[in-house]
């Protein structure tokens, strides 16, 4: 299969997931060569405060998925082409969700959290995110968002040990629902888009690909749906990736 398109997750997949890690030579100089081939994206999970400086260095020129899911942008000038947002209401009620618990709280664009009881909400937003969560917490507060049907909340790797992130978004804004408009954007069609991730966060991302490749650190649910498993982040598997099936 000639591939068009090429979409990654950042953090566990172009990157190790920890804080302020930046992407290797062989990384960077992969989408390089694969810039001249395909269409190059990031789908990340990351605001665009967050994930600014990692887009300038991998040279991405290609419409990116941002905030897991809620935008695309165009990375050359950041303008927004794309994006869903939850509502006052809905934002209110996730508050009241989390604020039994102490995690630190980030609406959008935030570079800074709080606790939920502390939160102050102005009005609407793309994302929320309840970071370094424990797991047994995470999957209580879930359940309670779930019995919401409009919103969506997914698990994403933490840059904290043993610990989950929360990325809650409008039902209609995962990285499903992003990729499906960056198709368009693209004027490509779905078999012929190739993606790679590590988290549960990205099994959106796998349901509008036609060819789905987990990284060797990723969770066993997105491996159990992969197409292939590629070397892990330290291993620079994303490049693997690029350079058998797009270079190749």
């Amino acid at each position: 299969m000639k591939y068009k398109a090429l979409i990654f997750d950042m953090d566990g997949t172009a990157i190790p997931a920890i804080k302020d890690a930046l992407p290797s030579t062989r990384i960077t100089d992969s989408i390089s060569k694969a810039q001249k081939v395909v269409s190059v994206s990031a789908a990340t999970g990351r605001s665009l405060p967050m994930v600014q400086a990692l887009l300038k260095k991998c040279n991405l020129k290609d419409p990116c998925i941002l905030s897991g899911g809620t935008e695309i942008i165009n990375p050359l000038n950041f303008n927004i082409l794309w994006e869903v947002r939850l509502s006052k209401h809905q934002v209110t009620k996730i508050i009241e969700v989390c604020n039994p618990y102490p995690y630190e709280v980030f609406f959008s664009d935030e570079v800074k959290g709080l606790p939920a009881r502390n939160k102050i909400q102005t009005g609407s937003e793309r994302i929320v995110y309840v970071k370094d969560c424990k797991m047994d917490d995470a999957k209580k507060i879930q359940k309670d968002l779930m019995k919401m049907n409009d919103i969506a909340a997914h698990f994403a790797g933490s840059w904290t040990q043993g610990r989950v992130d929360i990325h809650i978004t409008h039902i209609s804004a995962t990285k499903k629902h992003a990729v499906d408009q960056l198709i368009k954007i693209l004027h490509v069609e779905k078999k012929e888009v190739l993606v790679v991730g590590d988290t549960s966060n990205d099994v959106p991302l796998f349901e509008s690909a036609g060819f789905r490749v987990a990284m060797g650190n990723a969770t066993d649910d997105l491996k159990q749906k992969a197409d292939y498993i590629a070397p892990s982040v330290e291993e620079d598997g994303l490049a693997h990736v690029i350079e058998t099936f797009i270079l190749s």
